[in-house]
């Protein structure tokens, strides 16, 4: 949400390379952010419900689990979006990427009818949101000359692989211990530490380990 006035204010300035590069950065960076909370809540979740709940429906955990993974694909988007409200033209992605998250609940109809399990209409759910960035991007294309090819290379070919990576050690963690309260804070310590690591080697470039760094002493120094 921050860097969302800088966004228009490249547009407006006529600056659409500098507007292009701080979006994907952004997208990288707000996904990082997530998984970061969701890669500890994603392995625990059984445990969270029952102390939050006591007995949870039986659907709950999956359910949960898949929106975790929505949540993910929807904010590395965020910025497509705001690029379009900086451009201003909203016919064609309204036409478009808003009709692809409309098949969502005729394609759920259908399934059901034909006798998928909610689980499996939950999932097959989730390839809508895909189909929305798309459709984004090619309007991007036309209009500011965003190749989806790069938005692609730029920010799911980092942040998946990436975020898979960020899933190893606390799952070794969560299927060495017993179920419990140590287990919970154990996967939460090794998931922050791990994925503190992998986002900084792995997720940021250069000028961004140097930015963290500076951020970084600059606190300890006030």
């Amino acid at each position: 949400m921050a860097v969302n006035p800088q966004i228009v204010k490249h547009y407006a300035a006529g600056e659409t390379n500098q507007m292009i590069k701080l979006s994907l950065v952004n997208s990288r960076l707000a996904a990082f952010m997530i998984l970061f909370i969701l890669v500890p809540l994603f392995i625990e979740i059984e445990f969270v419900l029952h102390i939050w709940l006591g007995e949870y429906p039986a659907y709950a955990p999956i359910f949960l689990r898949i929106i975790l993974i929505q949540s993910v694909v929807q904010t590395m988007t965020r910025p497509v979006v705001m690029m379009i409200h900086a451009v201003g033209k909203m016919k064609l992605v309204n036409l478009t990427a808003g009709g692809a998250l409309l098949m969502i609940l005729p394609v759920s109809y259908v399934l059901l009818k034909l006798g998928a399990s909610p689980v499996t209409v939950f999932m097959v759910n989730v390839i809508p949101w895909f189909l929305e960035t798309f459709f984004e991007l090619l309007c991007l294309k036309k209009y500011i000359g965003l190749s989806p090819l790069a938005f692609y290379k730029s920010v799911y070919c980092r942040v998946f692989p990436i975020g898979a990576l960020m899933f190893v050690l606390p799952y070794t963690t969560y299927y060495m211990m017993s179920d419990g309260w140590l287990r919970f804070i154990s996967v939460g310590i090794v998931s922050v530490l791990s994925s503190s690591l992998l986002i900084y080697i792995l997720g940021l470039d250069k000028n961004m380990r140097a930015f963290v760094i500076n951020k970084i002493r600059s606190i300890f120094k006030r």
